[in-house]
């Protein structure tokens, strides 16, 4: 992986394990890949809380205008 990446983790994710994303992103840190990774509190595979859907679609402009 080359491009810079934006990664979201739920907390209680029980489909995509979040001790795995953090392994993964560590990875992709130590070569050299941009990664910016956050870990949405108190969710689970489908992101359910209005705030955690704000932060990410806000977040998404913010890295695209960063990153394009």
């Amino acid at each position: 992986v080359k491009v810079p990446l934006k990664i979201w983790q739920a907390e209680n994710d029980v489909r995509t394990v979040k001790a795995e994303m953090d392994a993964y992103t560590a990875r992709l840190k130590e070569l050299g890949t941009p990664v910016e990774y956050v870990v949405l509190a108190q969710e689970g595979h489908s992101i359910q809380r209005k705030e955690n859907l704000e932060q990410i679609f806000q977040s998404v402009v913010d890295f695209l205008r960063k990153n394009l």
